[in-house]
């Protein structure tokens, strides 16, 4: 049996290693420096300026100055305060089958979607066409505090000159799902 080979590091071997290393990193973070220096961003607090009412439907427009021209592409996020969508009553609160697309009776959704169950838990009194008359007594589709809690903001974005004759900035809102989520997990 021949004996493991032990590297001995000498004082000249350590150095060259931390140099090369040291010369790696110090690349590394002032290119990290210098990109993330080149990110632009604008926060805007609009709930002063739209103070939510008696869940009347309300329209707002809200004026974001950008002063420095930005390159595409430009990524718009939305950030909720106070939102505690990890609880476990709120995570648990949805019917899987349901959102495969397969029909729920509503002795199992009161399991799955406790205390978001029907219609009128959901405080929906018609259809997405707004014509459409609902149950007040059915199950909701979809039930449970996930789907009472999904975020209806709309934004349109303009160029200020642009404005007055309408002509607006496409949003891209394609891709923005995980392929296993689209796939596997909910259906229409």
């Amino acid at each position: 049996m021949l004996p493991a080979w032990r590297p001995v590091p000498s004082y000249g071997s350590t150095m060259t290693i931390f140099v090369v290393f040291g010369v790696i990193f110090l690349t590394l973070g002032i290119t990290l420096y210098v990109m993330s220096d080149r990110i632009q961003m604008i926060e805007v607090q609009y709930n002063t300026v739209c103070p939510a009412t008696n869940g009347e439907s309300k329209v707002c427009n809200q004026e974001i100055i950008v002063e420095k021209e930005m390159l595409a592409p430009i990524y718009v996020y939305y950030e909720l305060g106070n939102f505690y969508q990890n609880h476990r009553r709120y995570v648990k609160s949805r019917s899987y089958k349901q959102l495969m697309g397969e029909e729920v009776k509503l002795k199992d959704a009161a399991k799955q979607c406790d205390p978001v169950v029907t219609n009128k838990d959901m405080n929906k009194e018609f259809a997405y066409d707004k014509v459409t008359r609902l149950d007040p007594d059915k199950v909701a589709i979809p039930c449970g505090l996930i789907a009472k809690s999904v975020f209806n903001d709309t934004y349109m974005l303009s160029r200020k000159q642009d404005f007055s004759q309408g002509a607006n900035i496409v949003i891209d809102d394609s891709d923005i799902a995980w392929k296993s989520d689209v796939d596997f997990k909910f259906k229409n």
